[in-house]
């Protein structure tokens, strides 16, 4: 919203010998404008973005009109359904079976901005393991080329609904587990 100075009673308030039609007697008048915003990758939530005289012009003295104030645009950002957001660095959960969790083996993980890249899970990997990729979290914002971590955290998928003979070469292979 822009508040302008009313046209008709040019921010008098008055118009001849009654009210200002236009404004109602409170000389201006609201007007909304559609404004365009370039937002830098990786800003954080409370970054502000000031637009020189786009805000509200500061209080007319009867028929003076002045120049309008700044608009000052603060950023929230919404939370992410798989990222963890910490500074510049980003944090996930990685489900991975238990066959490789137990073997090591190779898994493909989505990034932030769509890259798949492959991660490497050795034997024995345990639930909240957590693996650091270089480079792979969100763009730094001090005009540099900087990007933070992308962290992930195995979270091992242990079989549900286990045959009697799974179980019984579960046995053989681990012991009893008492």
């Amino acid at each position: 919203m822009q508040t302008a100075i009313c046209p008709q009673c040019r921010g008098t308030g008055r118009a001849a010998v009654d009210l200002c039609d236009v404004c109602g007697g409170h000389g201006k008048i609201s007007k909304r404008t559609k404004i365009s915003l370039k937002i830098k990758k990786g800003v954080h939530t409370g970054y502000e973005i000031r637009i020189p005289k786009a805000g509200r012009p500061a209080e007319s003295v009867f028929g003076r009109e002045s120049e309008p104030g700044d608009l000052y645009v603060v950023i929230n950002i919404l939370q992410h359904q798989i990222f963890k957001r910490v500074g510049d660095d980003l944090f996930m959960s990685m489900p991975v079976s238990f066959i490789q969790a137990a073997l090591g083996g190779e898994a493909m993980v989505e990034t932030v901005e769509g890259k798949r890249v492959k991660v490497t899970i050795p034997a024995g990997t345990q639930t909240g393991t957590k693996f650091r990729l270089q480079g792979l979290g969100m763009p730094g914002t001090a005009g540099d080329d900087g990007k933070g971590d992308l962290y992930i955290e195995a979270n091992v998928q242990l079989p549900v609904n286990l045959t009697e003979r799974q179980k019984e070469l579960l046995r053989e292979a681990f012991g009893n587990g008492a």
